[in-house]
């Protein structure tokens, strides 16, 4: 299976413009059958899209066309083909997702430089939530290599980068870890009922307490106490402590 952020990163070009292809299906098509998990069928067509056409909506049917191959048991080739062809878009956020997916397929064949260096390309090009995972991913494949300062220079990104609500002064604390990778696997965990109750994505925040380095995960971002409690009561059966917003 793909990693964690593929959905994400997929769906956010539902959002771009499509257009028709004359006498055969639209990528509007494609999308709709890799939605209701017709991956082969997504392909086939996103493929015929990209085939008959040009510029950016050439681009965005091989970014969709890689993305349906990567569900695809051995099209890992596939999809590194018609990705690559998305990595040359005029369009920033089709060339960043493409080069971040080129990662998670490298990450898949435990090539972790290689995957660090698509997730190096695709950084400038994310939104908040597509950094964080593709943070996590990054994080990942420098531990598996060894490398102590590529994941504290990660972590370092990832701190400073804008992936914490502005203007927020509390925040709902899902749990605190001693590892990253225990804070991510947390964070998927409550992914779900966290954007159910319409407070979106979990966040990963590093801290020091006591001397010690903890990763803590973090649920919305409310002006006030009383919308933090409110808020808690919306996910039931999860532990969440109400904090300031570091």
């Amino acid at each position: 299976m793909p990693h964690a952020f593929t959905c994400s990163l997929l769906f956010a070009v539902l959002l771009l413009a499509t257009a028709c292809t004359p006498g055969g299906p639209s990528l509007d098509d494609a999308m709709r059958r890799y939605d209701r998990g017709l991956y082969s069928t997504a392909q086939r067509m996103a493929a015929g899209v990209a085939r008959t056409s040009t510029g950016d909506q050439h681009d965005r049917a091989a970014y969709v066309a890689g993305m349906a191959a990567m569900h695809q048991q051995g099209q890992d080739e596939v999809a590194k083909r018609w990705l690559r062809q998305a990595t040359r878009s005029n369009d920033t956020q089709v060339r960043a997702r493409a080069e971040a997916m080129l990662g998670e397929l490298d990450r898949r064949d435990g090539q972790w430089r290689n995957a660090v260096r698509h997730f190096e390309r695709a950084w400038p090009g994310l939104d908040r939530q597509q950094r964080i995972d593709t943070a996590d991913a990054a994080i990942s494949s420098l531990q598996a290599a060894g490398d102590v300062d590529g994941v504290e220079a990660w972590q370092h990104r990832l701190a400073g980068s804008d992936t914490t609500p502005t203007n927020a002064q509390w925040t709902l604390q899902a749990g605190a870890f001693r590892s990253r990778d225990g804070a991510a696997a947390h964070r998927r965990s409550v992914q779900v009922m966290s954007k159910r109750a319409g407070l979106g994505d979990p966040r990963i925040h590093q801290a020091q307490r006591d001397g010690r380095q903890l990763w803590l995960v973090h649920v919305g971002a409310f002006a006030s106490r009383g919308q933090a409690e409110t808020a808690r009561r919306t996910i039931p059966g999860v532990e969440l402590l109400i904090v300031r917003v570091p």
